[in-house]
């Protein structure tokens, strides 16, 4: 039993880590998308 009880707290620990490379995926995509809107306004200037 108290074998399971320390398995629990470590599934949540991968779970956070998932959505924290979640998060740096959106953001880097973000980052990208707003690069190219510079690139696209840079060229029309």
């Amino acid at each position: 039993m108290p074998e399971r009880k320390n398995i629990s707290p470590d599934k949540k620990r991968p779970s956070e880590a998932e959505q924290d490379e979640r998060v740096l995926l959106l953001a880097k995509q973000l980052l990208l998308k707003h690069r190219i809107a510079f690139r696209k306004l840079a060229h029309r200037s």
